[in-house]
């Protein structure tokens, strides 16, 4: 069961409807806030929690238990060093470094690059699975979302792992989306 959600990318707010509590996001444009704002009132749930603000400088999971997270496919961010990096790589790199309360899940959509790529995602990747906090991978078919043909992959991260626990693997990317 989800109770407090954060959700840090927040578009539509179709993530409030996994809360049982509290729903903790950021929208970063006025139309998708309000939206929510909406949503939310018609759900019973409260509004205080839904923030006009950006993640990338006030990222804050706060109390919450789980986190969704799922950036523009496409975005690049440029980091404190100057440098570009995809936003997708930062997102993890965030959810990563939140996992640190009892229990906290992170769900992240993300390109299926990530399962391979080099250089930081490959030792975020690293560290993920030494913390045992890797759960479950799921590979979704390409052309999945609008605008992009980029494959993707839901990654599931929990901090309550036993070290017995399996890794759960599920590839969907051979589905086709008529």
């Amino acid at each position: 069961d989800v109770y407090n959600l954060y959700d840090p990318f927040m578009r539509t707010g179709s993530n409030m409807c996994f809360t049982m509590d509290k729903y903790h996001a950021q929208a970063t444009d006025r139309y998708h806030f309000y939206a929510t704002m909406l949503g939310a009132g018609v759900l019973g749930l409260d509004t205080k929690e839904i923030e006009f603000g950006n993640c990338l400088t006030s990222w804050d999971p706060r109390d919450c238990d789980t986190i969704i997270a799922s950036p523009e496919l496409n975005m690049q961010i440029v980091d404190e060093n100057e440098d570009a990096e995809p936003i997708t790589t930062w997102a993890l790199e965030k959810v990563y470094k939140s996992m640190d309360r009892k229990g906290r899940r992170g769900l992240l959509l993300l390109p299926a690059s990530v399962l391979t790529s080099l250089g930081k995602v490959e030792q975020l990747r690293h560290d993920i699975t030494e913390s045992n906090l890797l759960d479950t991978i799921v590979l979704l078919p390409a052309n999945l979302f609008p605008k992009t043909n980029i494959s993707t992959t839901l990654i599931l991260l929990k901090s309550n792992r036993s070290k017995n626990d399996p890794i759960t693997f599920a590839d969907f990317s051979s589905f086709f989306l008529d």
